[in-house]
């Protein structure tokens, strides 16, 4: 089994929370994503996740 950790990175603070037209790339939507592409791997399991804003 791979140990993964995930970084999500904000570099404003509107990114911070999921917007309405859901168009930034923000802390919410970067982990939805990193945890459908960890699921894409049967033997990762993702052990930590950091933020950084």
């Amino acid at each position: 089994m791979k140990r993964v950790y995930c970084l999500y990175r904000a570099s404003i603070k509107k990114q911070l929370d999921r917007n309405k037209n859901k168009t930034e790339n923000d802390i919410p939507m970067q982990r939805t994503e990193c945890h459908q592409y960890a699921k894409l791997y049967s033997d990762w399991m993702i052990t930590k996740e950091f933020s950084e804003v």
